[in-house]
């Protein structure tokens, strides 16, 4: 069936033309093409009353928008990064901004992103580390003359002005590492106080005389110990000794 549309005067299908109301069976008197031209013309003219009808629409449709929008973006990922990445240096008050406040509302997030790619990226951050330290080397060295200045520390007194606790805590720690290298000890995967696979796993020593017994945690449940906020953490029956 033909229609002929009263703005261009050319006759068409019914499908070019829009319902007035769906399944009612009653048709618009302008083709779909006309009325498009007409929106834009109108869009053009009125750009406030647009960002509001834009504006309500996603507020009353939150979830199917931000489900278009992450298709959208996962069909054109590449455009999406080269506009961000020309909005951060057009704006880089704003874009600090932005960072922070997301930074702050999504902190577990990122810890927990942070580990896992630590876990699974370990080799190559040790070396951009290392290549890093060689080519600042200057620098390095410098940051370095700064911070014994501020500790006034000396290299050679260094075991001299230290403590004889502190001397029975780095040898703790040297055995442990030692016997690590030659295979005396394993690492294992799991904290063994939050049973979670966390990365990086470290030895606790409840007694610095004993060097190799240990318990195993992450690092979130080592600080909390020694925070002093692990609670039944510190009773001998949670100690684990691997």
């Amino acid at each position: 069936m033909m229609k002929k549309c009263t703005k261009c005067a050319v006759s068409k299908p019914l499908s070019d033309f829009y319902e007035r109301k769906k399944g009612s069976g009653l048709y618009m008197s302008d083709c779909k093409e006309c009325v498009k031209k007409r929106t834009r013309k109108w869009e053009l003219l009125n750009p406030e009353k647009v960002k509001k009808k834009n504006r309500a629409y996603r507020i009353r449709n939150r979830s199917a928008h931000a489900e278009y929008e992450r298709k959208r973006r996962a069909a054109n990922s590449e455009l999406y990064k080269e506009a961000s990445r020309r909005w951060r240096s057009a704006h880089p008050e704003r874009a600090k901004e932005v960072k922070q406040r997301y930074c702050k509302k999504s902190k577990e997030k990122i810890k927990e992103y942070n580990q896992q790619y630590a876990k699974n990226n370990y080799c190559s951050i040790k070396l951009k580390r290392k290549i890093h330290r060689r080519a600042n080397r200057e620098q390095m060295n410098k940051r370095e003359r700064k911070r014994r200045a501020a500790l006034k520390f000396s290299p050679r007194s260094q075991y001299k002005k230290r403590p004889e606790s502190e001397l029975i805590k780095h040898a703790a720690h040297a055995a442990v590492a030692r016997a690590l290298k030659v295979g005396r000890k394993q690492k294992p995967t799991i904290c063994s106080y939050c049973k979670e696979d966390k990365f990086p796993i470290e030895a606790h020593h409840y007694d610095y005389l004993k060097p190799l017994d240990v318990t195993w945690l992450c690092k979130s449940c080592h600080m909390e110990l020694h925070k002093g906020k692990g609670g039944s953490l510190n009773t001998p029956c949670h100690k684990n000794a691997l």
